[in-house]
């Protein structure tokens, strides 16, 4: 299962729709923080946390985008995978 960490400040100014999106999806685990000290970004723009790595966008549509492709990206097998399990 897939991690996606938010930010409550940051649901309630910026990314709900995108919050609220993953919440009813099966194969994402969705946390929500009092504050992930990522005060700089939650204070300018909508984001959020995939598997570790952070994502932004200007608008709670984009970040939205942009988390999905994130999330189909990281169950893309890596090449390096393909070169390891060769040896």
């Amino acid at each position: 299962m897939k991690l996606v960490e938010f930010c409550r400040s940051n649901i309630e100014k910026t990314s709900k729709h995108t919050y609220e999106h993953l919440m009813d999806k099966d194969d994402v685990d969705v946390m929500d923080y009092e504050c992930t000290n990522d005060c700089g970004v939650c204070s300018r723009t909508a984001f959020c946390i995939v598997e570790g790595k952070r994502v932004a966008a200007k608008t709670d549509e984009q970040l939205l985008v942009r988390v999905l492709e994130q999330l189909k990206k990281d169950d893309e097998p890596d090449i390096f995978d393909y070169i390891k399990d060769s040896l």
